[in-house]
């Protein structure tokens, strides 16, 4: 279930749909939500398509891959993604730096 921008209010009511995972856009704060999502509903995303990926660096982008999965650090309902559809115009590089500091923190499991 993937549903744009905050959706912090949604989330009650989110976890009554039978979903199996929540695509969380940028504004969601993941390790805020780990009390109210049962553990059986995978939290998938949260990094930032604009602002990091499409605006920013390789090294904003390994920065925020890091934050995130130092955070999310032993939930085993977590999948690293974008918190949206990334644009067309999002520069290589910050894709590959989202998947190369990805695979760092799958290896360290």
């Amino acid at each position: 279930l993937h549903i744009c921008g905050n959706t912090r209010h949604l989330i009650p009511g989110m976890c009554k749909t039978g979903a199996v995972g929540f695509s969380l856009d940028a504004p969601m704060v993941f390790k805020e939500l780990v009390n109210e999502v049962p553990s059986s509903i995978n939290l998938i995303g949260q990094i930032d398509p604009v602002a990091v990926m499409l605006n920013g660096t390789p090294a904003d982008v390994e920065r925020a891959v890091r934050k995130l999965t130092q955070e999310m650090k032993g939930y085993d309902n977590f999948i690293l993604s974008t918190g949206c559809d990334i644009a067309v115009e999002t520069p290589m590089e910050n894709i590959a730096a989202l998947m190369n500091e990805g695979q760092k923190w799958k290896q360290a499991f």
